[in-house]
């Protein structure tokens, strides 16, 4: 059950502000991608990861995002969707991108992300409800904010007709267990002998099935 702290957050659609905390939890989500795909510039992962939040149409944006806030103030994040949501969305991300970031690191962005990291993630099935970030402040930890997030989602998911929620988490995270205290299952692993360079973990690909 959250405790006492997380009874003081509201789980609800996200709106386009706070564009700097939602980049720094985008960014938590995920530090190893995204250490990679800009070369550890952390300029520039905050000008990109800002840009595609405050936008309508990008795949990680506010607009299909949930946030948890405590008052008015962005302390977590939800941000999924069906494979639909995904097919349409993409390319808005990668534009974004490439009008932000110089031709020379550009490259480099999309050559890491075709033949490295668009393996690490198995493509998911059509009436699956996909978790592709997951995220709550440091600050807010172990304080239940994570799973009123997670529940909302599967809450959504169930709602909607999807026969159930997965999500990637790297081998080595704690919060597998979290997952699976939540009722989620290991599904698969990925290794992606590219990325071995990165120190990237296996990928567990974890589900949670409703009945």
């Amino acid at each position: 059950m959250p405790d006492q702290a997380s009874s003081d957050v509201i789980i609800r659609p996200a709106g386009p502000d706070q564009g700097d905390i939602a980049a720094s939890l985008m960014y938590a989500t995920h530090p190893v991608l995204h250490d990679d795909l800009y070369s550890g510039n952390m300029a520039d992962i905050v000008a990109c990861c800002g840009d595609i939040w405050e936008s309508k149409e990008a795949l990680e944006s506010h607009s299909v995002a949930h946030g948890a806030y405590a008052g008015d103030t962005l302390i977590g994040l939800e941000i999924g969707g069906t494979m639909d949501l995904f097919r349409a969305r993409d390319y808005v991300d990668t534009e974004l991108v490439k009008g932000i970031l110089s031709a020379t690191a550009f490259e480099h962005y999309d050559s890491c992300f075709r033949n490295r990291w668009s393996y690490a993630f198995p493509r998911f099935p059509e009436e699956t409800y996909y978790v592709g970030c997951l995220a709550v402040l440091p600050e807010w930890h172990g304080q239940g904010v994570g799973r009123l997030l997670l529940q909302d989602a599967f809450d959504r998911a169930r709602a909607s007709k999807c026969k159930d929620a997965q999500l990637d988490v790297y081998a080595t995270n704690p919060a597998v267990h979290y997952y699976q205290a939540m009722g989620m299952e290991r599904l698969s692993e990925t290794r992606v002998v590219a990325l071995e360079d990165t120190d990237t973990p296996v990928h567990y690909r974890m589900i949670k099935r409703f009945d």
